[in-house]
């Protein structure tokens, strides 16, 4: 449109190299931009995975063994020693070292007591 604000083509000099570095930058950010998002995905699945899938919850003074989608709001849930807390709550019996890490990043498991808040895993 306005052919004047360009130099005159006798001192323009192309620069291919240049494009080519560019366009290889742009390539080996996109790969290494999607290496991250598949490690990622891999990440979440493997947590995923660490979450239990059924509780044991108490309903009409019988245990119960349930998928974690259907416990309700109030049902008591035993866990039993070395296994994983399945969903949020409150211990209202009994004390022992529960391991949150998956959620608080502490090194060590937490003791609970009676009163205490535990946390389960989060999908």
């Amino acid at each position: 449109m306005f052919p004047q604000i360009f130099p005159s083509r006798e001192f323009a000099d192309v620069y291919y190299d240049v494009t080519v570095v560019v366009i290889a930058l742009v390539d080996l950010g996109l790969a290494m931009e999607l290496r991250a998002k598949g490690r990622t995905s891999e990440a979440i699945r493997k947590l995923i995975g660490l979450q239990a899938k059924t509780a044991r919850v108490v309903r009409d003074g019988k245990e119960l063994d349930i998928p974690v989608e259907e416990v309700l709001v109030g049902d008591v849930v035993i866990v039993r020693p070395g296994k994983k807390i399945p969903v949020d709550g409150q211990v209202v019996e009994g004390a022992a070292a529960v391991d949150e890490s998956m959620v608080t990043r502490e090194s060590l498991p937490v003791e609970k007591r009676m009163g205490d808040e535990v946390i389960g895993p989060r999908a």
